[in-house]
């Protein structure tokens, strides 16, 4: 599977409602020793969307003496979790995120059609 597309799968997957800090049933699989490696939250003209959290398995991060310099490598396994403060719709999350890389020009329409159906599919799990 192409990494971005299991990267978004899992993603989404992950969208949940405000809860305690844990890692998504959806990655568990993936790793073992899922740890956070960072958090941050969007914003939009100073409403909260989503609080974003980065977990990352054992591997995908190069340990040196100080914790905090641990670096975050995209090429291991790892999953961003995103808590939405608001109610959006799996059709509008979806289309809206579609929308928004193909305005990015990342994605074809090829490509955007396989992506909104596996997310959307993801959605109904």
């Amino acid at each position: 599977m192409n990494p971005l597309l299991r990267i978004l799968c899992i993603a989404l997957c992950c969208v949940t409602s405000f809860a305690a800090q844990a890692i998504p049933d959806a990655a568990r699989g993936y790793a073992d020793n899922w740890r956070t490696q960072g958090r941050g939250e969007m914003r939009w003209f100073g409403f909260r969307l989503y609080a974003a959290e980065l977990w990352v398995g054992a591997a995908a991060a190069t340990a040196s003496a100080n914790a905090s310099a641990m670096r975050f490598d995209p090429d291991q396994v790892f999953a961003l979790k995103l808590t939405y403060a608001r109610d959006f719709s799996a059709d509008r999350l979806v289309s809206t995120s579609i929308e928004e890389m193909q305005r990015l020009g990342n994605v074809d329409a090829a490509q955007a059609r396989r992506w909104q159906s596996i997310s959307l599919a993801s959605f109904r799990m």
